[in-house]
């Protein structure tokens, strides 16, 4: 999304935290849990990448 002509920061994280409340809210709530830990080992490891 932050390679989209013309769309700030502060937008593109607006829209990401939106998109990633839609899918949590949209799984049942046994799910909702390993979601969000896939979430946040996905952003932990991009984050050490570099």
């Amino acid at each position: 999304m932050r390679k989209i002509r013309n769309l700030g920061s502060t937008s593109a994280m607006e829209i990401m935290s939106c998109l990633f409340l839609f899918q949590y809210n949209s799984l049942p709530a046994e799910s909702q849990y390993g979601y969000l830990m896939d979430v946040i080992r996905a952003n932990y490891d991009y984050g050490n990448r570099f």
